[in-house]
């Protein structure tokens, strides 16, 4: 008798455990199925300063690792970059800057031909931006050199007399993600003379 009372106890106390675990994955199981994935080892990268005189990076940064759980961003947690670097035309440790151009690297596959044509699809439809060129680029990913192209684009109109003017854009696919460039200056004429920055940065694994 006392032998069959034991194991109605336990019998019982796993049914409240496991009726527990059950109103506990309810009530929360939106945060618990949105839990982000981060990258176990994910790329860097890596500025070489004697390549681009009077610049400078800060440091790497991982979007998708930094998304907390009540992340509220337009992309999904796992679309967001898992490694960025800005690099500046500037004092280093100065932010008021002549140019500045961000890198980002996102570890899926991308299309970078559909992106510069939806780029310019939207400065066509718009009446404050225009493209003023061109330049074929490198980037060093992953030890391999790869070109692409950075379009150059000029605000224009009243809104832009004090917004910084030059803005370029690019993208370059990689067999298991792409990256992103977008380069900013006071002036568009300044943009050409941005792209030396290029030669600075290179993406690597860890």
């Amino acid at each position: 008798m006392r032998k069959n009372r034991k194991k109605l106890y336990i019998v019982v106390g796993i049914i409240v455990v496991l009726v527990i675990f059950g109103l506990v994955f309810a009530f929360k199981s939106d945060q618990i199925l949105q839990t982000k994935v981060v990258p176990k080892s994910a790329p860097i990268f890596i500025f070489t300063k004697s390549n681009a005189p009077g610049w400078w990076a800060g440091g790497n940064f991982n979007a998708r690792a930094s998304a907390t759980n009540d992340y509220q961003g337009s992309e999904p947690v796992e679309k967001l970059s898992v490694a960025s670097m800005n690099v500046y035309n500037s004092e280093e440790g100065e932010y008021t800057t002549a140019c500045f151009i961000m890198f980002s690297y996102y570890d899926y596959i991308g299309d970078a031909e559909r992106m510069k044509r939806d780029k310019e699809a939207e400065v066509s439809a718009s009446a404050s931006m225009k493209k003023i060129g061109e330049n074929i680029v490198s980037i060093n990913a992953f030890g391999a050199n790869k070109s692409f192209t950075l379009t150059n684009y000029e605000l224009i109109g009243p809104d832009s007399e004090n917004a910084m003017k030059g803005m370029s854009y690019g993208w370059v696919d990689l067999s298991e993600g792409y990256v992103a460039v977008s380069g900013v200056c006071p002036n568009a004429s300044e943009l050409d003379g941005a792209v030396v920055a290029m030669s600075a940065i290179s993406l690597a694994k860890q």
